[in-house]
């Protein structure tokens, strides 16, 4: 882990301001215009659903919150900076790592997910402008409304000031 080189809770890269409060949540600044809040904040529902969860309209309210567990800064250098979200739910671990470039408006994340909890859903919940929103399908795309359940995805989802390309994520719900 990098040592006392930058404060992984506030920090700026030549395009972005970017700020952990000491819950976890997220904000991310452009210009002083707020381009994201709350993104990526994990909640756990209960899950009627059987393997798949298509069958479910919808999950239950959420669970108790996610104990935060901290930040690190992995790496920080001229190019980008990598932070780890550790947080804790029960018996289980996740971990968020946020890679920003110094010359970029977009971020990258990747998880790592030690699941133990039966009959509960880990979702990964972020803001959006509007219930509308354009999904990718295999060689096409579909325009979608908001919906509880999960609907199936391809390899993208869009929303207005957001959007998300994914290589090991199959169903979302908006």
């Amino acid at each position: 882990e990098v040592q006392n080189k930058i404060d992984p809770y506030n920090f700026s890269t030549s395009a972005l301001d970017i700020k952990f409060a000491k819950d976890g949540s997220l904000t991310i600044k452009c210009a002083d215009r707020v381009l994201f809040s709350d993104i990526l904040k994990p909640v756990c529902c209960f899950d009627d659903g059987d393997t798949w969860a298509f069958n479910i309209d919808g999950y239950s309210e959420k669970r108790e919150d996610f104990d935060f567990c901290g930040l690190s800064a992995i790496e920080s250098g001229e190019i980008r900076t990598v932070i780890k979200a550790m947080y804790k739910f029960n018996d289980s671990i996740l971990k968020l790592y946020y890679t920003f470039y110094e010359n970029e408006k977009y971020f990258d994340v990747k998880y790592i997910v030690n699941w133990n909890e039966k009959h509960y859903v880990l979702k990964l919940e972020t803001k959006t402008e509007s219930d509308r929103h354009l999904a990718g399908a295999p060689y096409a795309s579909v325009t979608r409304e908001g919906t509880k359940a999960d609907v199936p995805m391809s390899a993208w989802v869009s929303s207005g000031n957001v959007s998300f390309i994914c290589d090991s994520i199959f169903a979302y719900n908006m």
